[in-house]
């Protein structure tokens, strides 16, 4: 019996402390990416909510009304200033970067493209921000 409770007790302390140690890996492997690429760290937007989720909720209202871009750009003009262009958004042991640099963008887009695909949806709510082009396309235009 006690094997059993060991065993129920372990396994999630366990899962909590391999969760934290991916985080805190892939954190650091992040920050020694950005050091090598001569990046410096974003300034950090506060948290909104609870543990940043107050972000989370509004950027979700946002995108159901086909906002979320306009959204994030008028959260970013309010909370930092309209001369801070990538800010680095806490929700909960998340951190999001968001950028509206040009040059960031053309930096992502140009050595992870791959990585990246834009949804119908998606698509639909940047054309009415930035028109028809290269951040409203999928695939061969």
């Amino acid at each position: 019996m006690w094997f059993f409770t060991l065993l129920a007790l372990g396994v999630p302390v366990l899962y909590l402390l391999n969760r934290w140690s991916t985080s805190r890996n892939e954190r650091r492997r992040i920050e020694r990416e950005a050091i090598r690429r001569g990046c410096s760290p974003p300034p950090v937007m506060p948290r909104k909510g609870f543990m940043g989720f107050g972000w989370l909720a509004e950027g979700l209202r946002a995108t159901k009304t086909d906002r979320g871009p306009q959204h994030v750009i008028e959260s970013i003009d309010q909370e930092m200033g309209k001369d801070v262009h990538t800010v680095l958004v806490g929700i909960f042991d998340y951190d999001l970067i968001v950028s509206r640099d040009p040059a960031n963008v053309q930096a992502v887009l140009a050595t992870e493209a791959h990585d990246w695909d834009i949804s119908e949806h998606r698509a639909a709510s940047w054309e009415p921000l930035v028109g028809h082009g290269i951040f409203t396309s999928r695939g061969e235009s």
